[in-house]
């Protein structure tokens, strides 16, 4: 008898679902497998677990998803221990330990904190590769300035990164002078920040250009220390939301002249330009990959699966460089506020539902428990990392995010007015200084009222014991519902 097409079509949808449950594992065993290399668990561990699945499969024939969970573990260990292997021989030139007089041009814009400024130093020739310097702030360097350097060349703070030199003497030589891409857009950038100076006083704008385009180097140190205390340091580190505003203005633009498939290659691009201006930094380029992911998936027609998105972002980005998942702290924090988001996040929603729909509090009540979710997720870091966490961040968001989304429209709006008519532009950073104003007000009042958490993480193991009750709770909440469905 002939299967209906219904059926056939169901069959489909239903098997491309399955692999896309065995893709999602693959890439969380394969994220696994560096996380544990990363924190130095021996190899044959590592693959005695992997040999353990193989084996469990084998005897019991079946759940073969644990196939797809084993080799990629392994392989993700190994990729780790090889790019740590080829990243220290590449710095192998470089003699540590000694005081060296180097030269090289500054191939990034310089990373300016309250004490230090972080910079990146191609080397001339003969020798090869870059090393880190950490200067002192008061220097006025710039990206491809040509530099030399008197200093004691040390290890880097982690295995397998450049060579650094802590707070060497400096001279500027020269400036290499260059049309390229990258050169120009940082120009671009530089002209912006110059106008977002002159129009607003010194806080709203170090607060504007954080949002904006995530600079942070004209932040104070008062300022730095009201955002950490009040757990809103997050809204000037580059996220999804500031890419999904440049993807929402060049394709409302780009879809009036261009055909479907183009607009995308045109929005893509934009993305590209915009993430190479604002520094390429490590969130920025997280956000934008979400941000292409889901353009690809809207322009083939197929759904958009947030899960298997985060774990493909994550696995390209640790290619890229391994290290990000136990060193860099923005890594772990931005993917798993993101998870939190999507399983935390229903959980709070069928909590906040009752019978009676107009109590179940609207975009605020969904803004409340989009900010607990992210905060719950991420609540074991926080304890583990910076010994503390107050409870009080969770309202200082509540009350600051809503109004988020209305202070970069009008920023991005100041910022193209302020380039074709400079009074226009003058007049609404005029109104945009105001909820900059109540967002100052916000942080520093919350940095004062604080609720602080009485105790801290102080061992990884603690750290994954936390994430596994919190998956066994998550799991067995979501059979219930399933059950009860």
């Amino acid at each position: 008898m002939k299967e209906s097409p219904h059926r056939e079509t169901r069959w489909g949808a239903d098997s491309a679902m399955i692999a896309a449950e065995y893709v999602f594992i693959a890439n969380c065993a394969l994220i696994a497998g560096i996380v544990a290399a990363s924190i130095s668990w021996p190899f044959w561990w590592i693959v005695l677990a992997g040999c353990s699945a193989l084996i469990l499969t084998a005897f019991t024939k079946r759940n073969w998803s644990i196939v797809f969970c084993a080799a990629p573990l392994v392989l993700g260990a190994l990729y780790y221990h090889a790019y740590i292997l080829y990243a220290e021989k590449s710095y192998g030139s470089i003699e540590e330990g000694k005081t060296l007089l180097l030269t090289g041009t500054i191939d990034h814009e310089p990373l300016r904190r309250e004490r230090v400024q972080i910079i990146n130093l191609r080397l001339d020739a003969p020798r090869e590769g870059t090393i880190t310097i950490l200067a002192a702030p008061e220097y006025p360097l710039s990206f491809l300035d040509t530099i030399s350097i008197e200093g004691v060349v040390e290890r880097g703070e982690v295995r397998g990164s450049a060579p650094q030199v802590i707070f060497p003497q400096i001279t500027v030589t020269g400036r290499r002078e260059t049309t390229d891409l990258k050169s120009l857009l940082i120009a671009f950038k530089l002209r912006l920040l110059e106008y977002v100076r002159k129009a607003l006083a010194a806080e709203p704008a170090a607060l504007l250009e954080g949002i904006l385009l995530g600079e942070r180097g004209n932040f104070s140190g008062e300022l730095r220390a009201k955002m950490a205390a009040s757990g809103t340091t997050h809204l000037v580190a580059l996220s999804g939301y500031n890419i999904m505003i440049v993807i929402i203005a060049i394709g409302a633009i780009a879809k009036q002249i261009l055909s479907r498939r183009n607009a995308l290659i045109a929005v893509s691009v934009g993305i590209v330009l915009f993430v190479v201006m604002v520094g390429a930094e490590a969130s920025v380029v997280r956000a934008a990959l979400m941000g292409f992911l889901l353009l690809l998936a809207l322009q083939r027609g197929h759904i958009y699966d947030i899960k298997n998105s985060i774990a493909f972002v994550a696995v390209l980005m640790l290619l890229v460089d391994p290290r990000s998942a136990v060193v860099d702290k923005g890594f772990q924090l931005s993917f798993i506020s993101l998870l939190g988001i999507v399983y935390i996040k229903p959980m709070i929603d069928a909590y906040r539902r009752p019978k009676k729909k107009h109590f179940e509090g609207g975009q605020m009540g969904d803004i409340v428990a989009t900010t607990l979710a992210a905060q719950l997720a991420v609540l074991p870091i926080l304890l583990f990392s910076f010994s503390g966490f107050s409870l009080s961040s969770i309202i200082s968001n509540i009350l600051i995010i809503p109004i988020m989304p209305l202070t970069m429209f009008l920023g991005f709006c100041f910022l193209t007015l302020s380039l074709i008519a400079p009074p226009l532009g003058f007049f609404t950073a005029k109104i945009l200084e105001i909820l900059l104003h109540y967002e100052l007000a916000v942080i520093a009042r919350f940095a004062e009222w604080q609720i602080p958490v009485p105790f801290s993480l102080n061992s990884v193991i603690l750290v994954f014991l936390c994430y596994g009750a919190m998956g066994i709770v998550l799991w067995h909440t979501y059979a219930q519902n399933a059950a009860k469905h």
